[in-house]
């Protein structure tokens, strides 16, 4: 969990201490979003204003995307684990091109590419050190173009695109801490981790860890949970590279929200029992089980000592309201591939994309660099 400290940029934290946050600062693009999803959100296929409003802002999704692409390029810090190039990784897959931006940016710390201030959110202010961009919660809250912007916008390729995303890296979370901890740990927990270690898609556990070691992030520890009872455990482990073995826990069993019962598995109980402020701490949920899923978000924000430990959250929102609960995407023999029943019932709690806007939204204020997960 970032820290900051105006006096001293050498000075190892204190025993106990307990981190300061930078403030979250929507973009205005985001705010006018968050102002009017309730009238864009639909469960129409065509989802006509929302991707109306999308197209409109087709300027500012081609200036994300290429901001995005410049800045892996320039902040590349390690090699990837991949051997070879998948075909979900190939540029042909990758419809935007790269050109030179003229729009306002944030004056960069040393080291960091100056992004555009209307088109990113940041955590800034006088608690930070220096602004650090994320992806604006706009859309359907995945990659900006799907369902509606480009030629490609109803492929599967960019449904399950991450190319969006604005992760930490270590430099930005050593731009954010000016009180350093050599004793700190980075920690990753992956709440739905699939029966395959590499090797897929939608974004298994090994795309984690290669983004994050891009980004000078190694993990010390990962927690693994996959609810299937086909796993293939010999396969999977001899798709594990031998480092990365030792430093992985990987527990075949659901997750539940009850954390009073002693015989379930819960994702907060193992977070509270590891990890410390000063470490690093990035979640993935996506168990595709809603109301669990809800009431581990809404303990996390009930939570203060909870929300002190998590850095990063991705997060699979099923909801009503999003063209994801049924797509004009073809998978094989499906037709218009989608969260179907996945969704809950409409009296459910947390149950529209009105909602989603509110607890990502929320996550973010509270510190949490809350990102919407495929």
């Amino acid at each position: 969990v970032v820290r900051v400290d105006d006096d001293d940029d050498s000075e190892e934290s204190p025993e106990g201490a307990q981190p300061s946050r930078c403030a979250y600062v929507p973009a205005a693009w985001e705010a006018r979003w968050a102002a009017q999803i309730a009238e864009y959100a639909s469960d129409d296929p065509e989802w006509p204003q929302g991707c109306a409003a999308m197209r409109a802002d087709s300027g500012a999704v081609r200036r994300w995307l290429e901001w995005i692409r410049a800045d892996k390029e320039a902040a590349l810090v390690n090699p990837p684990r991949t051997k070879r190039r998948r075909w979900w990784q190939e540029a042909s897959w990758r419809p935007w091109t790269t050109t030179t931006t003229t729009a306002s940016a944030e004056a960069p710390a040393e080291g960091a590419l100056p992004f555009p201030t209307d088109v990113f959110s940041r955590f800034d202010g006088a608690g930070c050190a220096s602004a650090d961009p994320i992806e604006p919660l706009v859309g359907h809250l995945r990659d900006p173009r799907f369902h509606c912007v480009g030629d490609d916008r109803d492929t599967i390729q960019v449904m399950f695109s991450t190319e969006y995303l604005v992760l930490a890296s270590a430099a930005g979370i050593a731009r954010r801490n000016a009180v350093s901890s050599s004793s700190s740990q980075n920690y990753f927990f992956d709440a739905g981790a699939s029966v395959v270690f590499d090797n897929c898609w939608w974004g298994c556990t090994k795309w984690f860890v290669d983004e994050y070691e891009r980004r000078g992030i190694r993990f010390d520890r990962l927690f693994l949970w996959e609810a299937r009872t086909d796993v293939d455990h010999a396969k999977y482990w001899r798709t594990v590279p031998a480092d990365l073995k030792p430093r992985i826990t990987y527990v075949n069993a659901p997750l539940e929200a009850d954390a009073t019962d002693p015989r379930a598995e819960h994702l907060w109980t193992h977070v509270r029992a590891v990890a410390r402020p000063e470490d690093f701490v990035a979640v993935k949920l996506d168990i595709d089980n809603h109301d669990i899923e809800c009431a581990i978000v809404r303990e996390l924000l009930r939570d203060d000592s909870l929300v002190a430990l998590v850095d990063e959250f991705f997060w699979e929102h099923h909801v009503h309201g999003s063209p994801l609960k049924k797509t004009r995407v073809d998978f094989y023999d499906t037709k218009g591939i989608g969260w179907g029943d996945q969704v809950p019932d409409r009296a459910s709690p947390d149950s529209s994309l009105v909602d989603s806007y509110f607890l990502f939204a929320e996550l973010r204020r509270r510190g949490i660099r809350a990102h919407g997960w495929i």
